[in-house]
């Protein structure tokens, strides 16, 4: 059996907007966060009119297609960057580094040597830079898929364990 690694996340919530430029302020922010964990990006996934967002494909690949959607200004719900090691066997299991955004949320989801790495202070001093701390969870857990549920409101948090909560001030919980 597979050990699972811990798991951090900081997840804002707002309604972003969903425009080219809203979606390039993104990508720019996540790839600061990146190179704060001397991470490359080596996968990538997104739902818009030209992909489904069924699974995760190279970034060099899936990058230059996002882009094009963005110059076309054709819509798109949902994006996920992450670094997978070269012997992944699952995206959701074998990460280091995931950023993912919705018009609702976006998230940064990582092992908590990758969070410690960087140092929380930091993180947060560059989330700011992109979006205030104002509705947000911070949370770990063993298991990344609880985060994963538990972040898109598709669980309550007693259904975890080892799920820790350290801030939630979404809708003043």
């Amino acid at each position: 059996m597979r050990s699972e690694p811990t798991i951090y996340c900081l997840v804002l919530y707002d309604d972003f907007e969903l425009t080219s430029s809203a979606w390039l302020k993104w990508i720019t922010f996540a790839q600061s966060i990146f190179r704060l964990a001397d991470l490359a990006i080596s996968h990538m996934s997104f739902k818009g009119e030209a992909s489904k967002g069924e699974k995760y494909v190279t970034y060099p690949r899936t990058i230059s297609n996002l882009m094009r959607q963005l110059e076309e200004r054709n819509p798109v719900e949902w994006v996920s960057l992450m670094y997978l090691p070269d012997d992944y066997n699952q995206a959701i299991f074998d990460f280091h580094l995931n950023l993912n955004a919705r018009h609702d949320q976006r998230g940064i989801y990582a092992r908590k040597e990758v969070i410690e790495s960087i140092g929380l202070p930091r993180l947060h001093k560059q989330v700011e830079q992109y979006h205030p701390l104002e509705k947000y969870l911070e949370a770990e857990a063993s298991r990344p898929e609880s985060l994963f549920t538990l972040t898109r409101g598709l669980a309550d948090a007693s259904d975890y364990e080892s799920l820790k909560i350290f801030n939630d001030t979404r809708s003043g919980k």
